[in-house]
């Protein structure tokens, strides 16, 4: 109950953004370059946290996302475990999240407290993109390994993990 609460909480606190493509401005001595960013689909939402979200709206895709793990979960989807530090301003955050609604290639999101989350997600998933974009709205954003988030996170999926790892080794 308390990972429900938990995503839920941060789903209703994280605003949508959309529109601006991000950029990151190089000073080169005297010359100033706009360049910009890995082209994908979260460079499409205004991650800035200077400009206004909106957020109270929740949509049924938003329950789904913060579903907790079922069985065969981690062995149906392609997974992608992070940890980051929030900075100043969660504005940036929250759009990025919200984002998430948007992007029929993430199937769920599971969060461990406050400090990483693991994508659950097809084929189709933009990481690049994404972890560009989050790169810009967390103070730090690193990957981690699946089977380091599922250990802390959920020792059943953490166990079906490791089996589909170990045989999917033998299998070659």
């Amino acid at each position: 109950m308390k990972k429900y609460i938990q995503i839920f909480l941060l789903l209703l606190l994280f605003p949508f953004g959309l529109l601006k493509a991000q950029h990151i401005s190089s000073d080169d001595e005297k010359t100033k370059v706009d360049v910009p960013l890995v082209k994908g689909f979260y460079q499409t939402f205004n991650l800035d946290n200077e400009t206004p979200c909106n957020c109270s709206d929740k949509s049924q895709r938003t329950h789904d996302l913060a579903k907790g793990l079922i069985p065969n979960d981690v062995v149906n989807y392609k997974l992608q475990a992070y940890k980051f530090t929030f900075g100043n301003s969660t504005v940036g955050v929250s759009k990025l999240f919200k984002a998430f609604e948007e992007d029929k290639s993430i199937y769920k999101v599971s969060m461990k407290e406050w400090d990483s989350f693991m994508l659950l997600t097809t084929d189709k998933f933009d990481v690049s993109s994404f972890e560009a974009a989050a790169k810009l709205v967390f103070a730090t954003f690193e990957p981690i390994p699946v089977e380091d988030f599922l250990l802390r996170k959920n020792s059943a999926s953490y166990t079906e993990y490791m089996k589909f790892i170990q045989q999917s080794s033998t299998d070659k």
